[in-house]
């Protein structure tokens, strides 16, 4: 669960830089497919795996929109 935490400061840190330069659209896209990606992968994992299935779903959505947020940023 830390490394999900550390994730997320992260992704709010380059948010708030995000927000600076007027890139609202792109912020609002990541978390989207942060929240999607969540849900869809707690609705498949937590039957099988429980609590660590949950665990396993935040670590992977934080991931995928750590690295959108940066192929995004680079891009635009």
């Amino acid at each position: 669960m830390m490394i999900s935490m550390v994730l997320l400061n992260v992704i709010s840190i380059l948010n708030i830089f995000d927000s600076v330069k007027k890139k609202s659209k792109k912020i609002g896209l990541v978390w989207t497919v942060i929240g999607s990606c969540n849900v869809l992968l707690n609705l498949y994992l937590i039957p099988e795996f429980g609590m660590v299935g949950a665990v396993y779903s935040s670590i992977i959505s934080y991931t995928l929109g750590l690295f959108l947020n940066r192929f995004l940023y680079v891009k635009y």
